[in-house]
C-alpha cells in the first residue's frame, strides 16, 4: 500500500478520533448533560469500531463496500462501522443524496446509517453533531441502535430538544410540552 495512502488515512482517522472526543463524546446541557451520542465513548476505547477509509461515489455502493459491509456483518466484536472518505471533495448534497439511497440498501441487511460531514447543518440546541472533518456515514447493527434509543428515552436526554428537533430524527412522542 502507497505511503502517502496509508499517512491520510491514518491522518483522517485520528481527526476523526478527536471530533469523537471533543463533540460526539462530550457531555452537553443540549442534552441533559448527556454527550450526544453517550455510547461512542466506550466503542472507540474498548476498539469497539471497524475503520474503513474509502472514496465514496455519489451515485452508488462499489463492491468494495459490499465486502467491507460483509466482513462486518460477519464478526461480533466490533459495534460500529465507519466509512470515513479522506480523499474525495464529495459536497454535502452529494453525500445526502448518497445517504438516502445508501440506507434504504443497509435497511435490507439489517443495519442503521447516518451521515456526517464538515458542511452538515444538524444540530440539537445548537450542537452540529454531524459536522465532522471528513465525510463519513457511521454503521451499526438496528437492533443496536434501537437498543440505546430505548436506553435514552428512559432518561432526560431528549428533554431539552424543541418538537422540530425531535421530528428530525422521527421520534415527536419525546417532546415535552411545558
Amino acid at each position: 500500500m502507497n505511503h502517502l495512502y496509508t499517512r491520510k488515512v491514518n491522518e483522517a482517522i485520528e481527526a476523526t478520533k478527536v471530533y469523537l472526543e471533543q463533540v460526539v463524546e462530550k457531555p452537553d446541557p443540549a442534552f441533559a448533560g448527556f454527550a450526544p451520542c453517550p455510547f461512542t465513548k466506550k466503542e472507540r476505547i474498548t476498539n469497539g469500531i471497524m475503520w474503513h477509509a474509502q472514496r465514496i461515489k455519489p451515485l452508488e455502493a462499489d463492491e468494495k463496500t459490499l465486502q467491507i459491509l460483509t466482513t462486518f456483518l460477519q464478526q461480533n466484536e466490533k459495534k460500529s462501522l465507519i466509512l470515513l472518505d479522506p480523499f474525495s471533495k464529495i459536497g454535502y448534497n452529494d453525500l445526502q443524496t448518497f445517504g438516502r439511497h445508501f440506507k434504504r440498501f443497509v435497511k435490507e441487511l439489517g443495519l442503521s446509517a447516518l451521515v456526517f460531514h464538515p458542511d452538515h447543518p444538524y444540530s440539537i440546541g445548537g450542537v452540529k453533531t454531524r459536522c465532522s472533518p471528513y465525510p463519513m456515514i457511521n454503521l451499526g447493527l438496528d437492533k443496536d441502535f434501537n437498543k440505546g434509543y430505548n436506553v435514552l428515552r428512559k432518561t432526560d436526554y431528549y428533554s431539552k430538544w424543541s418538537l422540530s428537533e425531535l421530528s428530525k430524527i422521527s421520534r415527536e412522542k419525546e417532546f415535552k410540552d411545558g
